[in-house]
């Protein structure tokens, strides 16, 4: 997995920064580049669009999550939770996302890497319909989550986490009986 550079990594940040107080169809390369004190060489070496940079950055932000659970970085549900919030909370990603017009790819990149984490590192076998159908529900309820307009306005809360940890619960013991 490459990494993010110094400079990839500064001008999305300028552009998630721009996107809480403007709209993407305002915001100009040239603020952007500087905002992120970075040339506009830079800028075109990495990408070739604001959509790019999003993009971009929404899969190196997943696949450090992918990777910090195969490293052991990431090691139980806590850890997990708190680098969803701290990547995806703490920068508004999915609503700059959801600004920039970019709420489906979003979701699909994040769709991957959780498939990604349920079935190679957690090793939920896929091929048995009870797994999937559990997949799909952890998946569609993190979903769910990062679409209510109160994480993408204020970030994930406690009470949102309990919340969907309950609904979890009480899908499993629903199958485990029926």
């Amino acid at each position: 997995m490459p990494e993010e550079s110094v400079a990839e990594e500064r001008i999305a940040l300028a552009l998630l920064e721009l996107l809480n107080v403007k709209p993407f169809d305002r915001i100009s390369i040239t603020e952007i580049t500087e905002k992120a004190s970075v040339s506009r060489v830079s800028y075109y070496r990495h990408f070739s669009s604001r959509e790019d940079i999003l993009l971009k950055h929404c899969s190196y932000v997943l696949d450090s999550i992918v990777e910090g659970f195969r490293s052991g970085i990431i090691s139980n549900c806590y850890d997990f939770w708190q680098r969803l919030y701290k990547y995806l909370g703490e920068t508004n990603l999915v609503s700059c996302m959801q600004k920039a017009g970019l709420e489906k790819e979003f979701f699909c990149i994040f769709e991957d890497r959780m498939a990604i984490i349920f079935s190679e590192i957690m090793g939920i076998d896929l091929a048995k319909k009870m797994n999937l159908v559990l997949l799909q529900f952890v998946i569609g309820g993190f979903t769910a989550l990062l679409r209510r307009p109160s994480i993408i306005k204020h970030g994930i809360t406690n009470e949102d986490v309990a919340a969907f940890l309950r609904c979890l619960e009480e899908h499993i013991e629903k199958n485990m009986r029926g």
